[in-house]
């Protein structure tokens, strides 16, 4: 179990970061594509699945088990374990937000698992959403609380799980 665990920690410290690809990407002439692809293979995301990718990674960053994370964010397993997967797909942008909260993501942290779920980041210009981005800010990590400071300023709770 150690081999398997110091491989997978050696994997993670030979990921390039996104800037550093970013940058090699602006140098890249068309016809290494190929090359960059396989050089950089532990760096990339699967192509079926980033948000999955992206989501696993950094639980295990910051030492969350998924189980963990879904009891966290008051929402059922079962359901929490198919969004990660893409088994299912949400149309509320909260069930991603309560999903970064819930694993203490931090605002760039969160808006990146917005994005590549495919929803808009969060941004400050929308009342509700800057609600949020203060709460992340200020490292509120409990959705009850944040509940409250969106209620407090007169909006929606982040979606609720109706499990009666």
């Amino acid at each position: 179990m150690t081999c398997c665990l110091s491989g997978e920690v050696k994997r993670m410290a030979d990921r390039k970061s996104t800037g550093e690809l970013d940058k090699m990407l602006g140098r890249l002439n068309p016809d290494r594509i190929p090359d960059y692809l396989s050089e950089q293979a532990e760096s990339m995301y699967e192509a079926a699945s980033p948000f999955s990718s992206y989501m696993k990674e950094m639980f295990r960053k910051k030492g969350f088990a998924q189980q963990e994370v879904f009891l966290r964010a008051d929402m059922p397993e079962r359901y929490g374990y198919k969004i990660i997967s893409l088994e299912k797909h949400t149309v509320q942008r909260d069930v991603v937000i309560k999903l970064c909260i819930a694993a203490l993501f931090n605002l760039t942290e969160t808006n990146r698992a917005l994005k590549l779920y495919g929803f808009s980041q969060l941004y400050s210009r929308i009342p509700r959403d800057a609600v949020i981005i203060v709460a992340i800010n200020s490292r509120m990590k409990d959705i009850d609380e944040i509940n409250d400071l969106l209620k407090t300023n007169n909006f929606e709770p982040l979606y609720s799980f109706n499990l009666e």
